[in-house]
Protein backbone atom coordinates (compact mmCIF):
# COMPACT_ATOMS: atom_id res chain seq x y z
CA UNK A 1 0.00 0.00 0.00
CA UNK A 2 1.26 3.43 -0.88
CA UNK A 3 2.41 5.76 1.84
CA UNK A 4 -0.08 8.66 2.47
CA UNK A 5 2.62 11.02 3.71
CA UNK A 6 3.27 14.07 1.56
CA UNK A 7 6.65 14.21 -0.10
CA UNK A 8 9.43 16.00 1.75
CA UNK A 9 10.26 19.42 0.35
CA UNK A 10 13.76 19.89 -0.97
CA UNK A 11 16.20 21.27 1.60
CA UNK A 12 16.21 25.06 1.74
CA UNK A 13 19.17 26.79 0.23
CA UNK A 14 21.21 28.37 2.93
CA UNK A 15 22.06 32.01 2.48
CA UNK A 16 25.76 32.50 2.98
CA UNK A 17 25.30 35.98 4.39
CA UNK A 18 24.88 36.25 8.11
CA UNK A 19 22.01 38.03 9.81
CA UNK A 20 24.10 41.05 10.72
CA UNK A 21 25.39 41.54 7.19
CA UNK A 22 21.92 41.12 5.68
CA UNK A 23 20.47 43.66 8.17
CA UNK A 24 23.24 46.13 7.35
CA UNK A 25 22.51 45.78 3.63
CA UNK A 26 18.80 46.35 4.23
CA UNK A 27 19.50 49.48 6.30
CA UNK A 28 21.84 50.93 3.69
CA UNK A 29 19.27 50.24 0.97
CA UNK A 30 16.62 52.07 3.00
CA UNK A 31 18.97 55.05 3.52
CA UNK A 32 19.69 55.19 -0.19
CA UNK A 33 15.97 55.34 -1.00
CA UNK A 34 15.32 57.96 1.69
CA UNK A 35 17.85 60.47 0.39
CA UNK A 36 16.21 63.29 -1.48
CA UNK A 37 17.63 64.49 -4.70
CA UNK A 38 18.70 68.15 -4.88
CA UNK A 39 15.67 68.87 -7.02
CA UNK A 40 13.37 67.91 -4.15
CA UNK A 41 15.23 70.05 -1.61
CA UNK A 42 15.64 73.24 -3.64
CA UNK A 43 12.54 75.28 -4.35
CA UNK A 44 11.43 75.71 -7.90
CA UNK A 45 12.37 79.02 -9.51
CA UNK A 46 9.62 78.72 -12.06
CA UNK A 47 6.88 78.34 -9.44
CA UNK A 48 8.03 81.40 -7.52
CA UNK A 49 8.43 83.51 -10.65
CA UNK A 50 5.12 82.58 -12.25
CA UNK A 51 2.79 83.25 -9.39
CA UNK A 52 3.30 84.68 -5.95
CA UNK A 53 -0.12 83.46 -4.85
CA UNK A 54 0.33 79.86 -6.00
CA UNK A 55 0.72 77.28 -3.28
CA UNK A 56 4.13 75.70 -3.04
CA UNK A 57 4.83 72.00 -2.73
CA UNK A 58 5.63 70.67 0.72
CA UNK A 59 9.05 71.83 1.89
CA UNK A 60 9.45 74.44 -0.84
CA UNK A 61 9.92 78.15 -0.28
CA UNK A 62 9.89 81.04 -2.68
CA UNK A 63 13.22 82.38 -3.83
CA UNK A 64 13.60 85.92 -2.70
CA UNK A 65 16.14 88.43 -3.81
CA UNK A 66 19.10 88.71 -1.44
CA UNK A 67 17.97 90.72 1.55
CA UNK A 68 20.37 92.99 3.36
CA UNK A 69 20.32 92.24 7.05
CA UNK A 70 19.97 95.26 9.29
CA UNK A 71 22.94 96.11 11.46
CA UNK A 72 22.79 94.95 15.08
CA UNK A 73 21.53 97.67 17.36
CA UNK A 74 24.20 98.03 20.03
CA UNK A 75 21.85 99.99 22.27
CA UNK A 76 19.47 97.07 22.41
CA UNK A 77 18.67 96.49 26.07
CA UNK A 78 18.66 93.05 27.56
CA UNK A 79 15.35 92.25 29.21
CA UNK A 80 16.39 89.72 31.83
CA UNK A 81 14.23 89.31 34.92
CA UNK A 82 15.91 89.98 38.25
CA UNK A 83 15.18 86.42 39.37
CA UNK A 84 17.21 85.03 36.47
CA UNK A 85 20.10 87.42 37.19
CA UNK A 86 20.03 86.41 40.88
CA UNK A 87 19.96 82.73 39.96
CA UNK A 88 22.93 83.19 37.62
CA UNK A 89 24.85 85.07 40.34
CA UNK A 90 24.15 82.28 42.86
CA UNK A 91 25.27 79.65 40.36
CA UNK A 92 28.53 81.51 39.76
CA UNK A 93 29.12 81.75 43.53
CA UNK A 94 28.48 78.02 43.98
CA UNK A 95 30.82 77.12 41.15
CA UNK A 96 33.49 79.40 42.60
CA UNK A 97 33.19 77.73 46.02
CA UNK A 98 33.44 74.27 44.44
CA UNK A 99 36.57 75.21 42.49
CA UNK A 100 38.01 76.81 45.64
CA UNK A 101 37.63 73.50 47.47
CA UNK A 102 39.25 71.69 44.53
CA UNK A 103 42.23 74.03 44.49
CA UNK A 104 42.68 73.69 48.27
CA UNK A 105 42.77 69.91 47.94
CA UNK A 106 45.13 70.08 44.96
CA UNK A 107 47.50 72.42 46.83
CA UNK A 108 47.56 70.10 49.84
CA UNK A 109 48.32 67.10 47.65
CA UNK A 110 51.20 68.95 45.96
CA UNK A 111 52.74 69.78 49.34
CA UNK A 112 52.38 66.21 50.62
CA UNK A 113 54.20 64.67 47.64
CA UNK A 114 57.48 66.49 47.04
CA UNK A 115 59.04 65.97 43.63
CA UNK A 116 61.39 67.83 41.28
CA UNK A 117 58.43 69.34 39.41
CA UNK A 118 56.57 70.51 42.52
CA UNK A 119 57.55 74.15 42.05
CA UNK A 120 56.33 74.20 38.45
CA UNK A 121 53.17 72.29 39.38
CA UNK A 122 52.39 74.79 42.15
CA UNK A 123 52.94 77.64 39.72
CA UNK A 124 50.69 76.06 37.08
CA UNK A 125 48.00 75.46 39.71
CA UNK A 126 48.28 79.07 40.83
CA UNK A 127 47.92 80.31 37.24
CA UNK A 128 44.89 78.11 36.72
CA UNK A 129 43.31 79.39 39.92
CA UNK A 130 43.94 83.02 38.88
CA UNK A 131 42.49 82.30 35.45
CA UNK A 132 39.33 80.78 36.89
CA UNK A 133 38.96 83.70 39.30
CA UNK A 134 39.09 86.04 36.30
CA UNK A 135 36.44 83.93 34.55
CA UNK A 136 34.13 84.12 37.58
CA UNK A 137 34.62 87.90 37.84
CA UNK A 138 33.89 88.20 34.12
CA UNK A 139 30.72 86.13 34.47
CA UNK A 140 29.54 88.35 37.35
CA UNK A 141 30.03 91.45 35.20
CA UNK A 142 28.17 89.88 32.28
CA UNK A 143 25.22 88.98 34.51
CA UNK A 144 24.72 92.66 35.23
CA UNK A 145 25.18 93.92 31.65
CA UNK A 146 22.14 95.93 30.59
CA UNK A 147 22.72 96.27 26.85
CA UNK A 148 24.60 94.61 24.03
CA UNK A 149 27.24 97.34 23.83
CA UNK A 150 28.11 96.92 27.51
CA UNK A 151 28.26 93.13 27.15
CA UNK A 152 30.58 93.44 24.14
CA UNK A 153 32.81 95.87 26.01
CA UNK A 154 33.03 93.50 29.01
CA UNK A 155 33.86 90.60 26.67
CA UNK A 156 36.53 92.60 24.82
CA UNK A 157 38.23 93.67 28.06
CA UNK A 158 38.16 90.10 29.34
CA UNK A 159 39.74 88.68 26.19
CA UNK A 160 42.47 91.32 26.18
CA UNK A 161 43.33 90.59 29.81
CA UNK A 162 43.32 86.82 29.16
CA UNK A 163 45.77 87.17 26.26
CA UNK A 164 48.04 89.39 28.36
CA UNK A 165 47.90 86.99 31.31
CA UNK A 166 48.56 83.96 29.11
CA UNK A 167 51.73 85.58 27.78
CA UNK A 168 52.92 86.39 31.29
CA UNK A 169 52.14 82.87 32.51
CA UNK A 170 54.08 81.34 29.65
CA UNK A 171 57.12 83.53 30.36
CA UNK A 172 57.06 82.64 34.05
CA UNK A 173 56.66 78.92 33.44
CA UNK A 174 59.38 78.94 30.79
CA UNK A 175 61.80 80.67 33.18
CA UNK A 176 60.89 78.21 35.96
CA UNK A 177 61.54 75.25 33.64
CA UNK A 178 64.87 76.73 32.54
CA UNK A 179 65.97 77.30 36.15
CA UNK A 180 64.91 73.75 37.08
CA UNK A 181 66.91 72.38 34.17
CA UNK A 182 69.96 74.42 35.22
CA UNK A 183 69.61 73.23 38.82
CA UNK A 184 69.39 69.61 37.66
CA UNK A 185 72.46 69.93 35.45
CA UNK A 186 74.52 71.68 38.19
CA UNK A 187 73.42 69.51 41.05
Amino acid sequence: MPDNKPPKPPPAKRNRKGIVQRDAELRSAKKATRKNSPKEILPSRQGAASSNNAELAAGETQFASPVKKPAVDLKMTVQVPDEVRNLAAKTIDQAEKAFGMFFDAASKSLVSIPSPGTKISKQALSFTEQNLQAVFDHARKLVHATDLKQAMQIQTEFLKSQFTNAGQYMQQITSAIMSSAEDASNG
